[in-house]
């Protein structure tokens, strides 16, 4: 378990590159929006992504924003957008709070929700698994296959040029 600045113990769960990856899939928020949450650079937050290391401070507030995230997943990126980025009945955005690292009162201000997964796909009917099923063999045995190119006739003699010898 590693530890907080302040002394808090936090899991490491995901590598610095597939946690960026994670928040933006969970969020839904821009690369520019994610910068600004980090307060660094576009390309610093692409870096991160690609694999190149992060410093310490960045790192834990990536796993605490994370963590933050998905305490208030809503079950889809667009729907964790809208809500961290629309305004408040006070006027508060919860995207702001989560950019100056309050994390309890982000997690507050949206309130933790668990996430509504779309229902699991029920199974096929019979006749629809008898529809996508291929035509047996013994109906494509007398099937004709198209060529791609059909000549009439002989088949052409290929040109052979004769290169010219310096003298």
């Amino acid at each position: 378990m590693a530890q907080t600045s302040g002394g808090l113990p936090y899991a490491t769960e995901l590598s610095g590159s597939s946690a960026v990856t994670e928040l933006r899939r969970i969020s839904g928020l821009t690369w520019e929006q994610l910068a600004r949450v980090f307060d660094v650079s576009r390309r610093s937050v692409h870096f991160w992504a690609s694999g190149q290391p992060m410093n310490a401070a960045n790192e834990e507030r990536l796993q605490r924003t994370l963590r933050a995230v998905r305490a208030v997943d809503r079950g889809s990126a667009a729907a964790n957008r809208t809500a961290i980025l629309t305004a408040l009945a006070d006027g508060t955005i919860p995207y702001d709070i989560l950019k100056e690292q309050r994390f309890d009162e982000f997690v507050q201000t949206l309130g933790a929700t668990v996430a509504e997964r779309s229902a699991a796909l029920r199974p096929l009917s019979a006749e629809a698994v008898a529809a996508r099923r291929p035509p047996p063999p013994a109906e494509l045995v007398g099937a004709r296959h198209d060529l791609a190119h059909e000549q009439a006739g002989p088949p052409r003699r290929p040109r052979v040029a004769k290169a010219k010898r310096k003298t």
